[in-house]
């Protein structure tokens, strides 16, 4: 491979895990919305979640 090649695929792939690590921390980060303003109501709560309940495959 040529010199350019290398260098255009290390810009590509930087880019493109820079975009990927962009909208991860906004999903972490983000403000979380308990209000729908397009239909109008209350969102259902995120539920909460174990160790032990992922473990032991119970229902959450």
């Amino acid at each position: 491979m040529s010199k350019l090649t290398k260098i255009t695929g290390r810009i590509t792939a930087i880019i493109t895990l820079s975009i990927i690590a962009f909208f991860f921390f906004m999903t972490i980060l983000g403000k979380n919305e308990s209000f729908s303003y397009a239909e109008n109501r209350r969102l259902a709560d995120v539920p909460e979640l174990s160790v032990s309940e992922l473990y032991d495959g119970s229902d959450v």
